[in-house]
């Protein structure tokens, strides 16, 4: 949707629905990428995205899925790739190396902030590391981990690692490590930064009462734990916090619905038998209220870009006159804002997700 406007620095709103923030789910075991209910967990599709009929590529042991400006990238361990998908599924390219044109090697995860993808490799000429790419796939740099890591999302501007190593997870600034935001954890994996700016833990193995999914307040103090114990002590690589207050847990022995039972414990759920991985949301950012407003300043030389009512603690990226990207994040409220400078004089479009202001 669009809405134009003549008078240079006029404030323009835009407002366009987008589709439900459904939950993807990998499964290593069946090749495949799922749809689960964001709010009860409920299994919405068994085969969304599948390696069936595929030509140059496949799956091997994808880990986790992830949407970067539209496109649908999932990250496969064996296949030492990020397999590129448009929006309808269709295969588009493979990234498989990283630096200096090296081979990828035992990735594990990959996270997008808006403007840098952040890919998890384990091995080979890279080693443990967190390699870089723009939302075009163009490798942008990567810096070394001090240990085995499984997954980096970008959190209040830094980068939270989970590493199996030294147990933690790290939180590394500008590539370097500046302290542990978590610890005494067992072989950690998945990572999510929820929307309220919460983060969730999947510790995958560590004795019994240590394994499950650990939930942490922003400041890293620990808001719950969801044992496994009841169900097995199954491998927990992956979940997340479901609309209805329960958590949706993903593991080797199935996915789980995990409900607060009132004392403490939780009451689990088997709503599928799938190998499990890491858990994402399919969603552009924004949601069916929000709005864009833009603003040209001095004659169009300064431009403004303003998004308000969009989900919240998720990232989008901005875009002026179709290029020009910029990353940002959405705080609590589902507010984000960015601007240029030095633009050439006259009108221009500000775009993010599905929504068109200009001025």
């Amino acid at each position: 949707m669009t809405i134009r406007c003549l008078a240079l620095g006029v404030l323009l709103w835009a407002i366009a629905p987008v589709a439900q923030a459904q939950l993807m789910l990998v499964d290593s075991g069946g090749d495949r990428v799922m749809l689960f209910d964001p709010n009860d967990g409920s299994v919405l599709d068994e085969n969304w995205l599948t390696d069936i009929n595929a030509q140059g590529w496949a799956f091997t042991t994808p880990k986790e899925a992830t949407i970067v400006d539209g496109e649908i990238w999932v990250a496969d361990q064996i296949e030492d790739a990020v397999h590129r998908f448009d929006p309808e599924r269709n295969f588009l390219s493979s990234i498989e190396t990283g630096p200096n044109g090296a081979p990828l090697d035992n990735i594990r995860s990959l996270g997008f902030d808006g403007q840098t993808v952040y890919v998890v490799n384990a091995a080979g000429q890279i080693g443990n590391a967190v390699v870089t790419y723009d939302a075009g796939g163009n490798n942008t740099g990567s810096f070394a981990v001090n240990g085995s890591c499984f997954d980096a999302e970008a959190f209040e501007g830094d980068v939270l690692v989970t590493n199996s190593t030294t147990h933690a997870v790290q939180r590394y600034r500008n590539g370097q490590f500046l302290e542990d935001f978590a610890v005494d954890l067992d072989f950690a994996e998945q990572l999510v930064v929820l929307p309220d700016g919460t983060v969730l833990v999947a510790n995958a193995i560590a004795p019994a009462g240590e394994r499950g999914l650990y939930h942490y307040e922003p400041d890293g103090e620990l808001i719950t734990f969801v044992d496994v114990q009841s169900i097995g002590n199954p491998v927990v690589r992956g979940g997340y916090l479901l609309g209805n207050g329960s958590y949706l847990v993903s593991s080797g022995g199935g996915i789980y619905t995990a409900e607060p039972d009132g004392q403490g414990g939780y009451i689990f759920t088997k709503v599928s038998d799938a190998d499990g991985q890491y858990v994402t949301t399919l969603s552009t950012g924004c949601g069916e209220r929000a709005r864009l407003k833009a603003r040209c300043k001095q004659g169009g030389e300064k431009v403004v870009g303003k998004l308000k009512r969009a989900e919240p603690n998720t990232a989008v990226t901005f875009r002026l006159d179709g290029g020009n990207p910029q990353g940002a994040q959405t705080n609590n409220d589902g507010k984000a804002k960015t601007r240029w400078k030095n633009q050439q004089p006259g009108p221009h479009e500000v775009t993010v997700c599905d929504l068109s202001a200009e001025c």
